[in-house]
């Protein structure tokens, strides 16, 4: 196996670490073996949903995933009968980011590939570094069920001279329909987003309005 990557990308370099592995039900894992650069903190390799035997490791499907190691962690998750391996990576771990964001790729299990259906951020910070200036938070809470993904989405406005000027929350979801994620709506953070930038303190809501 000579190269993984495409003709942009370096070519496998074994000696970058480690599999990261999560151990799941029945035996089965999830494994990441990065073999390739992409940029200064991102790396690229082979991911894998497999179960190891006695003598013989069976694999189930597999695909490729790039990220930061040291920040992702594996899940395994459900929607309907279908097989959703999660890739999350938390770029927001250390408080003192001004400019962070956080990420769940989801991989569908397909007749033994793995094929990444969305990229959701899940936790975004922005703005706050000069005096009065706005703050934006945003998170995203994931819950998987029979026919998609749900999320229950905030973003929360602050500055330094107002404290907490506006709060905003959606509830929207992602169908799996012919192996397909397909949102319903927009992000809350591209849709509100464009309006706070403009005005934080426009037309004062009331506290936690929510946009359906």
């Amino acid at each position: 196996m000579a190269s993984l990557a495409s003709p942009s990308r370096a070519p496998i370099d074994l000696s970058l670490g480690s599999a990261l592995t999560a151990k799941m039900a029945d035996k089965f894992e999830l494994v990441w073996l990065p073999t390739g650069r992409v940029d200064a903190g991102a790396q690229v390799g082979l991911i894998a949903l497999v179960r190891p035997l006695e003598r013989r490791l069976e694999v189930y499907a597999i695909g490729t995933h790039a990220g930061e190691p040291k920040r992702t962690r594996l899940a395994l998750e459900r929607i309907g009968q279908r097989l959703v391996v999660t890739a999350l990576e938390d770029g927001c771990g250390d408080a003192t980011l001004v400019e962070c964001e956080s990420t769940a790729r989801l991989y569908l299990v397909d007749r033994g590939r793995l094929g990444q259906r969305a990229s959701i951020p899940f936790e975004r910070r922005s703005g706050g570094g000069e005096r009065g200036s706005a703050e934006y938070t945003f998170s995203a809470q994931l819950a998987f069920g029979p026919n998609g993904v749900n999320l229950a989405e905030r973003l929360e406005v602050r500055d330094r001279q107002h404290g907490n000027l506006r709060s905003l929350e959606l509830q929207r979801t992602l169908s799996l329909t012919d192996g397909r994620l397909s949102p319903s709506s927009e992000s809350l953070w591209e849709r509100a987003l464009g309006e706070l930038q403009q005005d934080p303190t426009r037309n004062q809501p009331k506290p936690n309005p929510k946009l359906r």
